[in-house]
C-alpha cells in the first residue's frame, strides 16, 4: 500500500469515527446506538473500492465503539463494518460500473450486511429475544444513512476525482 492509500484510508478512519460519535442516539446497552457512521464507510468503499473502505469501516468503526463505551462490541463491529465495506467493494467491482443503480444497488447490500451483522452479534452476546429487537433500530440507522449517501455519492466522487488528478 503506498503513501497515497494510506493517508485516504487514514482520513476515512477519522472520518467514520467522526460521523459515527458526533450523532449518537443510544438504543440500550444490549442494542448500542444509531449513528451515522455508514455513509462515510458507503461513500470511501464507492471512491476508492473494497481495501480502503474495508480499513477505514472496520478500524473507524470500531474505534468508536471504544471512545464511546461499548468495547464489548468493537470487535464484532470491526468485522460487521469490514464486511459491510468489503461485500460492496466486491460486488462494485464484479459489476464494473458507476452506474446509479448499481451504487444503490450496493449500499442496499451493505447496509443489510450491517443489519444482519449485528443481529447475530447481538444473538451471541445477548440472546435471540435481544437480537429480534436490533432489527429495527439497526434498519433505520441503514435507512438514514443510505439516504444521505444517495443524496451526495456523485457530488462526492466529482470531488474526489478532481483532488486525486491534481
Amino acid at each position: 500500500m503506498n503513501t497515497k492509500k494510506i493517508t485516504t484510508a487514514a482520513i476515512f478512519i477519522a472520518l467514520t469515527t467522526f460521523f459515527t460519535m458526533i450523532v449518537k442516539i443510544p438504543v440500550s446497552p444490549a442494542m448500542g446506538y444509531v449513528n451515522l457512521g455508514d455513509f462515510i464507510i458507503l461513500l470511501s468503499t464507492v471512491a476508492f473500492g473494497p481495501i480502503i473502505g474495508m480499513i477505514a469501516a472496520a478500524f473507524g468503526s470500531a474505534l468508536a465503539d471504544l471512545l464511546l463505551g461499548y468495547a464489548a462490541f468493537a470487535p464484532f463491529t470491526f468485522v460487521v463494518k469490514g464486511l459491510m465495506a468489503l461485500v460492496m467493494g466486491l460486488f462494485l467491482k464484479k459489476v464494473n460500473n458507476q452506474k446509479t443503480s448499481t451504487v444503490l444497488t450496493a449500499g442496499v447490500i451493505c447496509e443489510l450486511v450491517m443489519v444482519v451483522g449485528y443481529y447475530f452479534t447481538s444473538v451471541i452476546l445477548y440472546g435471540n429475544k435481544t437480537a429480534i429487537a436490533t432489527i429495527l433500530p439497526n434498519s433505520v440507522q441503514a435507512a438514514v444513512n443510505f439516504v444521505i449517501f444517495a443524496l451526495i455519492w456523485k457530488r462526492f466522487l466529482k470531488i474526489t476525482e478532481s483532488m486525486l488528478k491534481n
